[in-house]
């Protein structure tokens, strides 16, 4: 994480999905109701815990990709 803007990274923070917007960039809903959005985003989490954090709006290709990681 070295080199990432400490206001860039969210650790201990409850994300509730992730979406993205029609100009492509990604929508995070946050537990505590708030959203941020960024150009980018990377999830460090397991494949089916992302992929919970991304439906219902997951196209076939990420369903696919991370239910195979199981």
């Amino acid at each position: 994480m070295k080199g990432f803007p400490p206001n860039h990274i969210l650790l201990n923070t409850p994300v509730k999905t992730v979406t993205n917007d029609d100009d492509g960039r990604v929508r995070l809903h946050l537990e505590n109701g708030k959203e941020d959005v960024y150009d980018h985003v990377i999830i460090a989490t397991h494949g089916d815990q992302a992929l919970k954090l991304i439906l219902p709006e997951a196209d076939f290709e990420e369903k696919e990709i991370r239910s195979e990681e199981r």
